[in-house]
């Protein structure tokens, strides 16, 4: 076996390992749907995560991502349409550890993918990047 495919077989290894724990984030979200939140409504299906906030439709998908040259963590981009376009107001990432972080490298911890309040924190995260993107700021000139 050469380099090329023991680096496949590595990254096909990590990608599948990160999709499985995508799936207990998926269901731990599923958990605590019905639970009624002041900041927000959740949704969730294996492909995104949509979210009602502020009355703007927010949806994230995910994608695996590399740092330093290996599959590191799955990135979560939640947009909204905002004139005509999609724009994106939070990325979170979800490490190896099952950890989800507000930072690639993980360091800004979030909270655990099986967290009793891990809607809570979402929808919290949702909401306050809301509030400081392009939706909500005044209009220069």
């Amino acid at each position: 076996m050469n380099a090329t495919q023991q680096q496949a077989i590595t990254v096909t290894s990590a990608i599948n390992s990160l999709k499985d724990l995508h799936k207990k984030v998926v269901a731990s979200l599923e958990a605590t749907v019905n639970a009624t939140s002041p900041v927000g409504t959740l949704t969730v299906s294996s492909d995104a995560i949509s979210c009602l906030c502020l009355d703007h439709n927010v949806t994230a998908t995910f994608r695996p991502i590399v740092i330093d040259g290996k599959i590191s963590a799955l990135e979560y981009d939640f947009v909204t349409p905002w004139k005509k376009e999609e724009i994106s107001i939070l990325r979170l990432y979800l490490q190896p550890g099952g950890i989800i972080t507000r930072d690639a490298r993980g360091t800004e911890k979030l909270c655990d993918f099986n967290n009793t309040y891990i809607k809570n924190f979402v929808l919290g995260a949702v909401f306050e990047s809301l509030l400081k993107s392009y939706v909500y700021a005044p209009v220069e000139g």
